[in-house]
């Protein structure tokens, strides 16, 4: 009786041990899969974060290409008025002609002494720019001349002088050689006896 008290007593045991052993693997796979639950959920908030925060992203570009392309556009209303605001650069007439304040900086930098001594000495370069025999051409030659090729001409003294006039104006450096370009055409085209008017 001891004997099947004891292997009965083992079987429990036995038993009670698997059923021990089991409720902790049940116990482990149910905290595992909680984990995982956890893991999943994070991730697709995560993802979902990345998602709203590509979308974001994206409208950020859209918005930042518009507003590029609106400042491109301002630029060129703003460059279009340049010309046309009276007292900056030029009158609206054409022939392009120099504002009041433009004749006074012509006056200041002394430009007309300044284009006669350069080009006595540079003839080529008054038969370079009046090749085309019309004042429009000539036109443009001289003021594309003056903006790309006068500093090849000039000293550093005077051109600080232009720097220094173009600083107190607020202007930039072109638009005072834009000066320059329409003084030589005047003298060009007046020596080609074509009207400016």
């Amino acid at each position: 009786m001891t004997s099947m008290m004891l292997s009965w007593f083992t079987a429990k045991i036995n038993l009670n041990s698997v059923v021990i052993v089991a409720v902790v693997l049940i116990v482990l796979l149910v905290i595992i899969l909680f984990i995982i639950m956890i893991i999943v959920y994070r991730i697709g908030k995560y993802t979902e974060k990345l998602a709203s925060f590509e979308k974001l992203f994206n409208k950020v570009n859209y918005e930042q290409d518009k507003i590029s392309e609106t400042l491109h556009d301002m630029k060129h209303k703003l460059d279009m008025l340049h010309i046309k605001v009276d007292g900056f650069t030029t009158n609206t007439h054409s022939p392009l002609s120099l504002s009041p304040s433009d004749e006074d900086t012509a006056n200041f930098l002394n430009i007309n002494s300044k284009l006669i001594a350069l080009t006595s000495n540079e003839s080529n370069i008054i038969q370079k720019l009046s090749k085309n025999k019309n004042a429009y051409d000539i036109q443009i030659n001289c003021i594309e001349w003056a903006k790309n090729d006068l500093n090849n001409f000039l000293d550093h003294i005077y051109l600080d002088k232009i720097k220094n006039k173009a600083y107190s104006l607020g202007i930039p450096e072109d638009d005072v050689l834009y000066i320059f370009g329409i003084k030589l055409r005047d003298m060009i085209l007046n020596d080609l006896d074509i009207s400016t008017d």
